[in-house]
């Protein structure tokens, strides 16, 4: 006779297992081939990663993080190569239908982004050239100044620039989606303050769980769900707990801070952006670490080391409480409403 303890474990897998496969899961963070340019590797189990782990859509980085318009543009033609050469399960999304059709189609939908806008070096016209390309997703900044915005790393936070009010309003018009991940706190406020759209975070969490500078305080929180925004909560270690990257953090971990962002502004208003690169080598993991930090043992600088993985957050949402209900929000169907909302 099966013991008590066991059925209700096999109900939650048959729960989790039927609700992910189901759900459009949208991933805002995948930096896999952030440094291709720099440690060119295919990753050949990178399609096989995503469709296990049940994946619709995922945001991707075009650029390097300082790159100017053509060292991008080399880049992105880096990303239709690679999806051409895997059409038959992998597509370029352009529009939230885009992402509806994948799922139907059982196929991967590619969200092209830069964490940049040096890609726009000292022109607003080249939004347009890149919203023409494809790219569906822009951040103000990464960590330093550039011509729009102030970064987390700055001691001196100036907040968005006139260019960059310049930029919001461009992207407004085109239908870029502006993301504040990796913005000083002024950035933060100066752009959902500024857009006539929704703004969103691709990977950050709450600064009031985790004091880390990259995490966000709960008043801009509260600003950016008032606005319509999202914040889309991220698997590194560092965001997740003091020292995360030494000890290792856990999808119980994870799935906790979803329910402390969604205590703050609302379960409609939260997403996940994992920040996963798959199937990492040594050797990128200390270049990376060597510019954003952390530390270099990838089984701990993430709460799930790939994509393939992602059905056990699931679990873990469900365990946390969520209904199911909650939990398809949090996995994709936020983010399918936010984009239709920005990119129209």
């Amino acid at each position: 006779m099966e013991s008590s303890a066991v059925a209700p474990e096999r109900d939650i897998d048959h729960q989790a297992e039927a609700l992910h496969s189901r759900a459009i899961v949208i991933d805002t963070r995948d930096p896999t081939f952030l440094i291709y340019r720099q440690m060119p590797d295919d990753k050949p189990a990178y399609w096989d990663a995503l469709q296990s782990g049940g994946v619709t859509a995922v945001l991707v980085d075009v650029p390097w993080i300082d790159d100017d318009f053509k060292s991008a543009a080399l880049n992105a033609a880096s990303w239709l190569r690679r999806i051409d050469a895997n059409q038959d399960r992998a597509i370029v999304v352009r529009s939230a239908d885009d992402i509806r059709q994948a799922k139907a189609d059982g196929k991967v939908g590619v969200i092209l982004g830069a964490q940049t806008p040096t890609i726009i070096e000292e022109s607003l016209e080249l939004l347009r050239v890149w919203h023409t390309l494809g790219l569906r997703v822009i951040q103000m900044s990464y960590q330093a100044r550039n011509l729009l915005a102030d970064g987390c790393g700055e001691s001196r936070d100036g907040g968005v620039s006139d260019f960059g009010r310049g930029a919001i309003d461009e992207m407004n018009a085109l239908g870029i989606a502006i993301d504040l991940s990796h913005a000083s706190d002024k950035t933060m406020t100066d752009t959902i303050d500024h857009s006539s759209k929704p703004v969103f975070f691709s990977h950050s969490n709450a600064r009031s769980r985790v004091s880390h500078r990259r995490n966000v305080p709960d008043e801009t929180l509260r600003r950016l769900a008032e606005k319509g925004g999202m914040c889309c909560v991220s698997a590194y270690s560092d965001f997740l707990a003091e020292k995360g990257s030494d000890t290792g953090t856990t999808l119980e971990q994870f799935a906790q801070m979803v329910r402390h962002v969604v205590n703050v502004i609302g379960v409609d208003h939260v997403g996940f952006g994992l920040d996963t690169g798959e199937g990492r080598t040594r050797a990128e993991i200390d270049y990376i670490g060597g510019v954003i930090g952390g530390g270099t043992d990838v089984t701990k600088r993430y709460a799930l080391t790939s994509r393939s993985e992602l059905p056990g957050f699931t679990r873990a949402l469900l365990e946390e409480g969520f209904s199911e209900d909650e939990t398809e929000k949090i996995l994709g169907r936020n983010l399918v409403r936010f984009f239709e909302d920005v990119w129209g």
